[in-house]
């Protein structure tokens, strides 16, 4: 029999258990993996941005220290600039070695990544422009593509306004995709928004996918009616002789 006070220290002590292990439990739920900056890490400023947001430490990075820093403001900009050099290869140490703030590793790091060099600029630029879609390909990916070129060039501090962005996805289609291009052509510029223009063309991606996958299916099946067809008739069928009394 257990008494009473055993069972209220049981309890006490499974309620601490359980709280330890959501604690644990949570804290591994929202860890988070980010790849270390190197020379070709593209999203690594979004993300670090996203964590340092999330730690409550953006602040920091983006003000100036205040004149007379307090315990709290030293705690923080400590945390954000360890967080900052843990989260860089070592061929980028050198930007940050000799920061004391976390703005001041974050700054570094900046102009020297996001330099507006004019041969990335137009290298960028020119592959925007020259990217063509092949019917075969796949819409989504192609679409990221392009994206993905647009944000390095807005990093680099050159900014393609939507409409013109719309305007060279919707030049870069084939010939299949005309119809399409006219229709939303006619559409007035408020209307026309980035958002819609990639929704409509993934939807024609897909629809002219299914299509072609059921027009591939049609065209088995039918050739393969025709090859048991002829492979029927090609049996020769049993001559039967008849005696005549």
């Amino acid at each position: 029999m257990i008494s009473v006070i055993q069972e209220v220290t049981y309890n006490r002590l499974w309620a601490q258990g359980y709280h330890a292990l959501h604690i644990r439990t949570t804290a591994e739920a929202t860890r988070v993996s980010i790849a270390k900056l190197n020379n070709d890490n593209q999203v690594w400023k979004f993300k670090m941005e996203l964590l340092l947001i999330k730690e409550d430490l953006w602040d920091v990075v983006t003000n100036d220290p205040p004149d007379d820093p307090n315990a709290v403001w030293l705690k923080n900009d400590n945390k954000a600039r360890a967080t900052i050099g843990l989260l860089v290869d070592d061929n980028q140490l050198i930007h940050v070695r000799h920061a004391t703030t976390a703005k001041q590793a974050w700054d570094s790091l900046k102009a020297y990544h996001e330099k507006s060099c004019l041969s990335s600029k137009v290298f960028l630029l020119k592959s925007v422009v020259n990217m063509k879609f092949q019917d075969e390909g796949n819409m989504e990916d192609y679409l990221s593509a392009i994206l993905d070129l647009v944000d390095r060039l807005t990093a680099l501090g050159e900014k393609i306004v939507d409409s013109l962005l719309i305007a060279i996805i919707l030049g870069s289609l084939p010939e299949p995709y005309s119809t399409l291009v006219t229709a939303l052509g006619s559409r007035s510029e408020d209307e026309l928004t980035l958002q819609l223009v990639k929704g409509k063309l993934i939807d024609e991606y897909k629809r002219r996918k299914n299509t072609k996958d059921e027009g591939t299916g049609d065209i088995a099946m039918r050739a393969g009616k025709a090859k048991h067809r002829r492979n029927v008739s090609s049996v020769k069928r049993p001559v039967i002789s008849r005696k005549i009394a």
